[in-house]
Parts: structure tokens; C-alpha cells; sequence
């Protein structure tokens, strides 16, 4: 078996004159020459696949060879289908494989539900723009709270857009890594594996963190929003509210881009949701001194009735 030192935490290609300490060697049963092509690869066996010191090994299927300066790179893929962030970079399936996997049930299906997410979420978008501008004030009957209840509906849209791409994420992983590990011959991982811990790599942490961290900003929003329609300013809170999801559906390109811009990029999402927020609630807090008993009573009472 050879050996070497592996450094490099996310690879896509690895350098197979890396693993000798000379330009000539031998992997296997295989021979890398002096300009760096090797014969009929098969497997690799990597020490350590994150920093090469120390670590479980890992058997990495090959695909096809390039060469590159300094000797022959190997896109590769491991069989349970990790991505590149944890072990190979991403791997460029056979045809076949890439058509097993996108039209399997598992992967469709949770496209259907983003697709009924995306429907709610576009309708209730249009219905809002078309909606007559009511005055500024706060709301006091129903149809002052329409453009409101419109951007909560839109925000719902959004939410199952997001939660039904999760599974959509892991489940394609999941079809991914065992049709890999069928060609391999080697035993599958569990789907809960993918849809519970991190055995999808970056991609299925991507889908979580959407899900999640939408969940975590939806209590802050939702009250910030109907006070704001209740006590402020009923079209303006509409208004400021799909400002908001615009920028919430950013997130998950966002947080795609992290890697390259060493985290910068999330607050392209999280910091105009914050500040849309704060616009909404902030007045609210203002207005409560404007508010009497006389005043509220008679509104409640015009609710009753």
C-alpha cells in the first residue's frame, strides 16, 4: 500500500506523485511514470482523510484521469457518497447513474411538495400586489389586515419550499451514495444517516441550516409583523414583511457561498432580515404611548360586535 501525506481538507483531485517520494512509484499493482499516468487505477488507500495524519482509511473509487503539472490527478468519489468537504470533491456520476438518481421516488417526491410551496408563495405574492393601497394607520377591520395575512401566507410558501428541499437534499444524497456503493459492492449507509446527521457533507448541512435557522428567526418575525399591521401601519407592515422573505430566500446561496468567502456571505441574508425586523418592531414600541383605554376599548368592542 502506498502512502503520504495528505494535507489538503477539501480536495477535489489528488496528485498521485503526492504519495511517493520520488517522481517514479508504485500504487497497487499500478505504475506511475515520470510524466505522471497511470495505468489502469482502481482504488486508492488514504491515511487520515482530513489532514493525513493518522485517521481511518478509506477506499476511493477512481473515474478518469488528467493530467496536471507535477503528475496525474484522480477525480474520485467515496463509496458512501460523501462530499468533498469531508473526503473527495464531488464526483461526476455515469449517466446511468445520474438518471438513477434523480428519477428515483425519493427524490422526486419531495420536489412536488417545493413545487406546492413555490405555487403558495408565488399566488399569495401576486394577490398582495394587487391589493388597493389602504391608508397608513393601523388596522381596523379584516380587510385592512388582508395584505398581512397575504405576506404570512407567502412566508409559509417560502417555509415548505425550504423544508421540502431538505428532504429532497438528503434523499438524493442518500439514492447517490447507494447506487455508488452498489457498484462498488459495498453496504449502503442508512437514509437516516443523511437526513439526521451529517453523512451528506456540505450539501444536506446547507438544507438543515435553511430549515433551521428560518424556525429560529420565525417567532421574532411573525410578532414583530402583526403588531406592527395591528398597531402601526397595516399596508406598510405587508410591505416590509416580503421584503424580508425576499431576503430569507436568499439564505441557502448564501450560505453555499460561505466556504469562498470565509462566512461573509450569510449576512447578505441574515442582516437585512434583522434590520426588517427591527423596522417593524421598533414602531411598535413607539406607539404604545400613543395608545389610550378609551380608544382600545372601542376597537375591541367594534371586534365583538
Amino acid at each position: 500500500m502506498s502512502e503520504g501525506r495528505y494535507v489538503a481538507a477539501t480536495p477535489s483531485h489528488i496528485n498521485l506523485a503526492a504519495f511517493q517520494s520520488g517522481v517514479v512509484g508504485t500504487i497497487g499493482d499500478d505504475v506511475v511514470t515520470n510524466e505522471g499516468v497511470a495505468e489502469t487505477p482502481k482504488r486508492i488507500t488514504i491515511a487520515g482523510s482530513q489532514s493525513g495524519v493518522g485517521g481511518t482509511s478509506r477506499d476511493v473509487g477512481l473515474e478518469r484521469a488528467k493530467t496536471v503539472a507535477g503528475g496525474s490527478s484522480y477525480q474520485g468519489r467515496d463509496p458512501d457518497g460523501r462530499s468533498g468537504v469531508q473526503h473527495m470533491g464531488a464526483a461526476e456520476g455515469q449517466p446511468s447513474e445520474a438518471w438513477a438518481v434523480w428519477t428515483h421516488p425519493q427524490t422526486i417526491m419531495p420536489l412536488i411538495g417545493a413545487g406546492l410551496g413555490g405555487l403558495l408563495l408565488g399566488i399569495s405574492f401576486v394577490v398582495f400586489c394587487r391589493l388597493p393601497a389602504p391608508a397608513q394607520k393601523p388596522a381596523e377591520t379584516l380587510r385592512d389586515l388582508a395584505s398581512t395575512v397575504l405576506t404570512t401566507v407567502g412566508w409559509i410558501g417560502l417555509y415548505y419550499i425550504f423544508l421540502f428541499m431538505e428532504a429532497h437534499t438528503a434523499n438524493r444524497m442518500w439514492v447517490r451514495a447507494a447506487v455508488i456503493a452498489k457498484r462498488h459492492g459495498v453496504q449502503p449507509k442508512k437514509l437516516s444517516e443523511f437526513k439526521y446527521f451529517n453523512a451528506g457533507g456540505w450539501q444536506t448541512l446547507s438544507a438543515k441550516r435553511t430549515v433551521v435557522n428560518m424556525i429560529e428567526q420565525a417567532f421574532p418575525f411573525m410578532l414583530s409583523l402583526w403588531m406592527h399591521a395591528v398597531f402601526v401601519d397595516a399596508r406598510r407592515a405587508g410591505r416590509l414583511g416580503w421584503t424580508y422573505i425576499s431576503f430569507r430566500a436568499l439564505y441557502p446561496y448564501a450560505f453555499n457561498l460561505m466556504r469562498k468567502t470565509k462566512g461573509m456571505s450569510i449576512f447578505a441574508s441574515t442582516f437585512p432580515g434583522y434590520a426588517m425586523i427591527l423596522l417593524l418592531i421598533w414602531p411598535v414600541v413607539f406607539s404604545a404611548y400613543t395608545l389610550d383605554d378609551t380608544h382600545l376599548c372601542e376597537r375591541v368592542g367594534q371586534c365583538v360586535a
